[in-house]
């Protein structure tokens, strides 16, 4: 008889079939049965599942996803049909067998369905659909302090209409825990939900489900990065869900009520919770920063850097039921939604890569449902005021450097960031013009964030966006580093400012020439080198020798 993993299938195998040769006489005498149908596998599944209990049973993918394949049948017109959904609609029945999900590391081209592997029986309200972080279905094995419920999509993906409703956007909703509205015209069911008012299957674990879950993720045994990773998937799908504009407000409200005191942030030592007794969350937005304030123990001690991302997300706008003609505008309108939230990203450039890859990248992260909690970036939590002392307002050659390199980086920004300098072009005209530079003996800055005061030397900086401040020994000593980084930085910010500071100071070295080699083109005849009027009234004075080397 063919082996069904814990039980026998009164079928004779193909083998067996070629020597009885269908007579009917000889499937008796063996007691085998000519036709396997819904009664037969309702009873197997029925028997299996209630001779398992809590207990493993062992058969395979393939074995078990044929008997609800044969079962789905009669749910296109067959005359068993209310039969099967009546025994799915029973309450607390175990009807589902879900395996071990390492099945799919076993050998063979089926993805190893058909080795016999561990499993267990599940209700259907233990079960969801689908797990967009790709980490829940696996926790059965790691022990947590919570019970998860098991993923149907990883293992049975074939049979989604037999198991699922399909919900239209409203009844989706966030997808978290959502199982539709009873006589919903828009929703299609024809599986066995059929007739039910909501879906007997959620399409994914719910909100409360997800913050447990990560909770409990944080708690575990694991090492600290799988942990990072684990946690940041599961909170990553409530995040997706508020990029999207998926969530509801009153969900979105309830949101930081849940997560409140629940320490499930990954920081350089451990996990640690918004809105508790702990150390200042504080998203990394200036590494430079941070290394400063973090070597000061009080200020380490009161604030803890969360990492937010993981990998970037390419995210199918089809499967939020967005139409490819809208795509640019939902993208577009999601950013700006974000920004306006203040959730902290690289603005992207205008242009349709340009914002599929910055929503790619807050679909891999946190940062959107960070913001809902009001984490904000390190910058804005510390306060900065400059000190200057000695300050020189005379001409030096100072003022020469940056009548050249201003309209420099003008001419980088319109070649490598077209979209930034389009949409920021004018404003950043204006801050160079008002922009003022100014010598000083010695320059220290003074950072402050909850209760910790930090102070600093510093070679130079810029002071609301108005005043460049250089301490003279930096000049004397040539080091154009400190300078370049803060003219940068009056542009961009991070790894956009270093590219932009780094090849300022090749111009320093070749001049005009350096353009040439990476083929940027010069300023369209019709755009104006941008100029800051006080420095270029200090040049007009009778000026030291220009350092910035020219084209010649």
């Amino acid at each position: 008889a063919k082996m069904l993993g814990g039980g026998f299938a009164p079928m004779p195998t193909p083998e067996i079939q070629r020597e009885l040769r269908n007579d009917p006489r000889l499937f008796a005498t063996y007691g085998f049965k000519e036709s396997f149908g819904v009664d037969d596998a309702l009873a197997m599944l029925e028997t299996w599942a209630e001779s398992a209990g809590d207990a493993v049973f062992e058969t395979s993918v393939a074995h078990v996803e044929t008997l609800y394949r044969t079962l789905a049948h009669q749910l296109e017109g067959g005359p068993h049909a209310d039969a099967v959904r009546a025994f799915f609609a029973t309450p607390k029945r175990r009807c589902v067998w879900v395996p071990d999900y390492r099945y799919e590391a076993l050998d063979g081209d089926d993805g190893g369905k058909q080795k016999v592997v561990a499993g267990r029986f599940y209700a259907l309200d233990a079960c969801v659909w689908a797990d967009h972080s790709h980490v829940i279905d696996g926790c059965v094995h790691k022990k947590l302090s919570v019970k998860t419920p098991r993923v149907l999509l990883r293992h049975y993906a074939s049979l989604g209409r037999f198991f699922t409703r399909r919900l239209c956007p409203t009844c989706y909703g966030d997808g978290l825990g959502s199982k539709g509205a009873a006589n919903c015209p828009r929703c299609h069911d024809a599986g066995i939900s059929f007739g039910l008012p909501q879906a007997l299957i959620a399409t994914g674990a719910s909100l409360n489900d997800h913050v447990a879950i990560a909770t409990a993720l944080a708690e575990s045994a694991a090492t600290f990065p799988t942990r990072r990773d684990d946690v940041l998937g599961v909170l990553g799908v409530v995040s997706f869900a508020i990029l999207t504009g998926r969530l509801s407000a009153q969900m979105a409200d309830f949101v930081p009520i849940l997560l409140r005191g629940k320490r499930v942030w990954p920081t350089a030592d451990g996990f640690a919770a918004v809105q508790d007794d702990g150390p200042t969350l504080a998203l990394d937005d200036d590494s430079a920063l941070r290394e400063t304030l973090f070597e000061h123990e009080d200020a380490a001690a009161r604030v803890a850097v969360v990492a937010p991302d993981l990998k970037p997300v390419n995210v199918d706008l089809s499967m939020l039921g967005v139409r490819p003609e809208e795509h640019g505008a939902f993208l577009a309108a999601r950013l700006e939604a974000m920004r306006s939230s203040g959730v902290v990203f690289d603005a992207p450039s205008t242009t349709p890569d340009g914002f599929a890859s910055a929503f790619s990248a807050l679909a891999g992260s946190v940062r959107p449902l960070l913001a809902r909690l009001g984490v904000r970036p390190l910058s804005e939590l510390v306060m900065t005021k400059t000190y200057p002392d000695g300050v020189t307002f005379s001409r030096h050659k100072l003022h020469d450097e940056l009548a050249v390199l201003l309209p420099r980086a003008q001419r980088w920004l319109r070649h490598e960031e077209q979209g930034l300098y389009v949409a920021r072009r004018d404003a950043w005209g204006a801050t160079v013009r008002g922009l003022r530079a100014r010598v000083c003996d010695a320059l220290e800055v003074v950072h402050s964030i909850a209760g910790a005061v930090v102070r600093v030397p510093k070679p130079a900086f810029v002071r609301d966006g108005e005043e460049l401040f250089v301490a003279r020994e930096t000049l004397a000593d040539e080091d154009w580093e400190p300078v370049l980084r803060a003219v940068a930085e009056l542009f961009v910010s991070g790894k956009r400012a270093t590219r932009l500071a780094d090849f300022l100071a090749m111009t320093m070295t070749y001049g005009d020439r350096h353009f040439e080699r990476k083929r940027i083109e010069p300023l369209p005849p019709d755009e104006a080198p941008w100029r800051a009027d006080a420095v270029e009234a200090a040049v007009q004075n009778q000026a030291p020798a220009v350092m910035a080397r020219d084209a010649a």
